[in-house]
């Protein structure tokens, strides 16, 4: 079954939660289809989380092309979740136009919609323009860590009620401007929850309470592979660090003591070339 933005409005009506990683290699992909996962976001995180940089900012639109390209290979089976392309720092704000082309460079590699940071009047307006080109767009809103040296760093949004009401302002604005989808981080529950209730389009949470039309977590956080911190909503459902570190430790010990490789895991000619060779 492929997953469409008609799934996820139709699972939204059912009061069906939603189901999202965020993940960006083709193993990764796969293993998260098998799962039955609704939707996959290749988010710029990947410069974190993948490429060892200290924030999102250093992923560029050549970077999200080879990892969206990526993950969509690995999309072979009969459930396939729809694909989001992130759009990262640079490739949306110089103009409608560019942002366009941009959009279309992630659609052409493999993403289904693309995912946009804010809710600026700029931000709106690349909102409207993508939507026109017809490319569906995820909004982005509450914490965004591409604008997080403006909004105070890696910190809960709208803990108040008047930035609750700002944060709410902000969805109708997205929605109306066509985004299709809002992807909404680190807010307090309630608020995500009275959001929903008064939101159309289908709105997921990272770090927003159990109130929300789905989940999205990070495949390296949920699995306890990102090791550099750990956000109070990126709960370890598994610990593939512990695993692999051990794999390596006992692959280092068998070299060392000689014990690999052996006879099964070494190649050997017949034994009349052998002896010709002697």
């Amino acid at each position: 079954m492929k997953v469409t933005l008609e799934t996820l409005r139709e699972k939204k009506a059912a009061k069906q939660p939603a189901v999202g990683v965020s993940c960006y290699t083709a193993p990764d992909a796969s293993l998260s289809a098998e799962a039955g996962v609704d939707f996959i976001v290749v988010g710029d995180s990947l410069a974190m989380t993948l490429l060892g940089f200290d924030s999102t900012l250093p992923a560029t639109m050549e970077m999200m092309e080879l990892f969206v390209a990526a993950a969509r290979r690995g999309l072979t089976g009969d459930h396939v979740p729809l694909v989001v392309g992130d759009m990262p720092l640079g490739s949306y704000q110089p103009s409608d136009e560019i942002a366009v082309v941009n959009a279309c460079r992630l659609v052409q590699a493999g993403a289904d919609i693309v995912k946009i940071e804010g809710c600026t009047p700029l931000i709106l307006s690349r909102i409207k323009a993508i939507s026109e080109a017809g490319i569906g767009v995820v909004a982005h809103l509450g914490l965004q860590p591409q604008q997080k040296a403006l909004v105070g760093g890696w910190r809960v949004q709208a803990k108040t009620a008047t930035e609750a009401v700002a944060l709410e302002g902000d969805c109708n604005n997205v929605e109306h401007a066509g985004a299709v989808v809002m992807l909404i981080e680190a807010v307090p529950a309630e608020v995500a929850a009275l959001i929903v209730a008064r939101t159309d389009v289908p709105i997921y949470g990272i770090g927003a309470g159990p109130g929300v039309d789905g989940q999205l977590l990070v495949m390296s956080d949920l699995v306890g592979e990102f090791r550099a911190f750990k956000s109070r909503f990126a709960k370890r459902f598994g610990n593939v660090s512990e695993v692999k570190a051990k794999a390596l430790a006992d692959y280092a010990t068998a070299v060392r003591a000689g014990s690999f490789p052996d006879a099964e895991t070494s190649y050997n000619m017949d034994p009349i070339e052998a002896g010709k060779l002697k």
